[in-house]
């Protein structure tokens, strides 16, 4: 029997040093156009979730408040920290610690701490009260209103 010729080996498989370079220099220009955005993304989320953190525990304060006639929630900007007292100053919830989980400044316009006290209804008797929390350019912001309520901008 005979054997057919073989053909002979014109296309060679895989790229060439040229291709592979010109693929790694379009991903890193790629990489360099959406690294800040992205960043910036991941920020904004930070400070959007810190926010809604300290909002969470002034409403946990206020059902505390209704159940034990009376909370307070101290928001610490020197410590990054939300923690809830009773008004003789024991402590009902273990403090969280806004700024270690989510790497967010609290700023209190140039407050060390501030006190948002509700009495036996749940409700809060202070001046209105603006928080701001900070990641790098990104903020998020949540007023406290006189009666306690709380609105997130």
């Amino acid at each position: 029997m005979r054997r057919p010729p073989m053909a002979p080996r014109t296309a060679r498989a895989g790229y060439t040093l040229v291709e592979l370079l010109a693929v790694l220099v379009a991903i890193g220009i790629t990489l360099l156009i959406v690294t800040p955005s992205v960043r910036r993304a991941i920020d904004r989320h930070a400070v959007n979730a810190a926010r809604n953190a300290v909002a969470t525990e002034l409403a946990r304060t206020r059902l505390i408040a209704r159940a034990r006639g009376g909370a307070v929630l101290v928001l610490d900007a020197n410590r990054g920290s939300a923690s809830i007292r009773s008004p003789r100053g024991d402590t009902l919830a273990a403090p969280v610690p806004v700024s270690a989980i989510y790497n967010a400044r609290i700023d209190l316009a140039g407050a060390d701490s501030t006190a948002v006290v509700y009495d036996r209804l749940g409700i809060g008797r202070m001046a209105n009260r603006t928080v701001r929390l900070v990641r790098n350019d990104a903020d998020a912001r949540l007023t406290i209103s006189a009666y306690g309520r709380v609105r997130l901008w």
